[in-house]
């Protein structure tokens, strides 16, 4: 990245710091804003890193589509279901210092309106929203709307583990808070309650301004929302989940999903664009706080793209070989069934799935189960008694 933050450019002693702030504050290429970053005016200096980025992003969502496009969807649905939703939320978590496990998530994916609360269903069942697309999108416009997503999503989850960090205002915090690292105060949230609901109705009304591009927008919000910290604890998720849904609206829905993943990998890199942002050195330039979340999640694209093409090769050059194999159709079916498991399922199968799958009988199945099993295409597993089958990836 080539932009310089003002923070960076303060402890340079040949860069003329009053200058360089002057010429960005000052540019025509700069948009203002009215929520000020340590009594100074927020602002965006608008340059052509910002464009490339765009444009890369946009080009990956493209590439990733087309790609996708080329697996069964029941079948790539499956995969990213168990593989990528659960890991964005998972990873969300877990940069909170939230434990969760994907077994955990993955229980709740199958649960619809459970009896007794279960932990983190808030959040999985939002989560699902955007994933499978079956709600119209509504644009959270207010801090009324904002604390009704925070309730949705953790407030049964807060009230169980600590109840102590329940919003106590009208919609947010009543207290101060200090944001802490090793026992040291890194960042201050924004205080009385009514100038937080004045800055998040402020950031909101930048989040849905149809005049600025969409993914700044965003990337502007993401900002703004851990700064101000309108809640004793969840901030962060929440931040990432909105993030998220905002841009499902213009990316492709599992693209939108990767940016807890991105985020974690470059975890470092996520907490020093806040902490660089925050700084009063910094001088209310939120330039490199945009840089670097466009980047981060454009490296996570970039990623998500190259397991999908793995994916893809996988599965085209297994379909491919089983042409060849000399099998009859049942067997040839079973093992296709058992194919399609290991690779997007990612977990083994038992015969009573494969009897309900196929409709053929308990005996031809196990009898084509030893077909298989002796020209080595499977592999048997067996917990306690439990016995099912995977596809021996080495076999063809």
């Amino acid at each position: 990245m080539d932009y310089l933050p003002l923070y960076k450019a303060h402890f340079i002693s040949d860069i003329n710091e009053k200058e360089l702030y002057d010429i960005r504050f000052n540019s025509s290429n700069t948009l203002h804003f009215s929520i000020p970053v340590h009594h100074k005016e927020s602002f965006l200096y608008f340059n052509n890193e910002l464009l490339v980025l765009m444009e890369q992003i946009y080009v990956l969502n493209s590439k990733i589509v087309k790609k996708r496009n080329k697996i069964k969807t029941d079948l790539i649905n499956v995969w990213e279901l168990s593989h990528c939703l659960v890991e964005e939320i998972m990873l969300s978590n877990e940069i909170e210092g939230i434990v969760s496990t994907r077994k955990e998530i993955n229980e709740l994916l199958d649960i619809k309106n459970p009896k007794e609360y279960k932990r983190l269903y808030g959040m999985v069942n939002k989560y699902r929203d955007i994933f499978f697309q079956k709600k119209e999108f509504e644009p959270i416009t207010d801090s009324s709307k904002l604390r009704k997503i925070y309730d949705d999503i953790l407030i049964q989850d807060i009230k169980n583990d600590e109840p102590n960090n329940l919003p106590d205002g009208v919609f947010f915090r009543k207290e101060s808070v200090n944001v802490v690292s090793s026992t040291k105060i890194i960042h201050q949230g924004i205080y009385p309650e009514n100038k937080i609901i004045q800055y998040i109705d402020n950031a909101l009304s930048i989040l849905n301004d149809s005049k600025l591009p969409y993914l700044i927008r965003v990337a502007l919000f993401h900002y703004y929302l851990g700064y101000i910290h309108p809640f004793y604890d969840g901030n962060g998720r929440i931040t990432r989940y909105l993030s998220s849904y905002y841009l499902s609206t213009v990316l492709d829905s599992m693209v939108s999903l990767r940016l807890s993943i991105a985020c974690k990998k470059r975890q470092k890199d996520y907490y020093d664009m806040f902490k660089i942002t925050n700084d009063p050195r910094n001088q209310g330039d939120l330039t490199y706080f945009v840089l670097m979340f466009l980047d981060i999640f454009k490296e996570g694209l970039e990623d998500y793209l190259n397991e999908l093409t793995d994916k893809v090769n996988q599965y085209t050059y297994y379909e491919n070989k089983q042409l060849h194999l000399n099998l009859d159709h049942s067997s040839a079916m079973i093992l296709n069934i058992i194919i399609d498991y290991t690779l997007f399922h990612l977990k083994n199968i038992s015969i009573k799935e494969l009897v309900e799958l196929t409709h053929l009988s308990t005996s031809t199945i196990s009898h084509r189960i030893g077909i298989l099993e002796k020209n080595n295409y499977i592999i048997r597993n067996k917990t306690g008694r439990q016995i099912s089958f995977s596809f021996n990836l080495n076999a063809l």
